[in-house]
């Protein structure tokens, strides 16, 4: 069950890649490209890694 919830939210983190990344640049000033091309496929990967 663990691992099921944490695909389905990488899967969902994936699917929105474009807001996280914004949201993310806002937050931390970090460049958009760098968000959505490193920081949120990272997070991604860690997810499906724990699943």
């Amino acid at each position: 069950e663990r691992s099921q919830v944490l695909y389905r939210f990488a899967d969902l983190i994936e699917k929105h890649n474009d807001e996280l990344a914004a949201l993310e640049t806002w937050d931390n000033g970090k460049p958009y490209e760098q968000a959505s091309q490193i920081e949120v496929p990272m997070l991604v990967r860690l997810m499906r890694y724990y699943a």
